[in-house]
């Protein structure tokens, strides 16, 4: 039996376009550039997530629904459960770094654990992996996404059944 038969992957992404307006690589003068970079991201993460041989979904900003970061990641992750999966990981566009092998081993390490997470150097996560069973969606939307608070909220939510992966540089802005 394949190990990984039971998980999905889901790619949570803005589009090129909506990338490049919410996130200034290069300085607001450099709109056609942050694009570039922005539209290299997506299809970079596209790239990983049929590289890795789990079954991906992608939900990008022109087929997400909700008013806030929480509501909108909680309806993707309920949308790929309700595809019959038992667990999943979900990564953004925003780590470079991410590689497959780490993909693999955040679904090997799922298969042991309740959570795996992947922290970034700004105490926000580039993977999520969490099983059906752990996941309820008014505790996701409640989350301060987008912070430097996500890490410890995420860690505080999984308990002692957590599989941390090492810690990975996004790219968000110029800085």
């Amino acid at each position: 039996m394949n190990p990984f038969s039971r998980t999905a992957l889901l790619l949570f992404s803005r589009t090129g376009e909506a990338e490049a307006r919410a996130k200034s690589f290069l300085g607001r003068a450099q709109a056609g550039k942050n694009q570039q970079i922005a539209k290299q991201l997506v299809a970079r993460s596209h790239a990983l997530a049929a590289a890795s041989g789990l079954p991906a979904f992608v939900i990008d900003s022109t087929h997400q629904s909700g008013n806030s970061f929480g509501e909108r990641i909680s309806h993707a992750i309920q949308e790929v459960f309700n595809q019959g999966y038992d667990q999943l990981l979900v990564i953004g566009n925003d780590c470079p770094e991410l590689q497959v092998e780490r993909l693999h081993q955040a679904a090997q390490d799922l298969n042991r654990q309740d959570w795996v997470l992947g922290p970034d150097a700004r105490g926000g996560e580039y993977l999520i992996g969490i099983h059906r069973q752990q996941f309820e969606a008014g505790q996701f939307k409640k989350l301060s996404w987008s912070t430097h608070r996500l890490f410890a909220e995420l860690s505080a939510l999984a308990g002692a059944s957590i599989a941390l992966l090492p810690q990975l540089q996004d790219l968000n802005s110029q800085a």
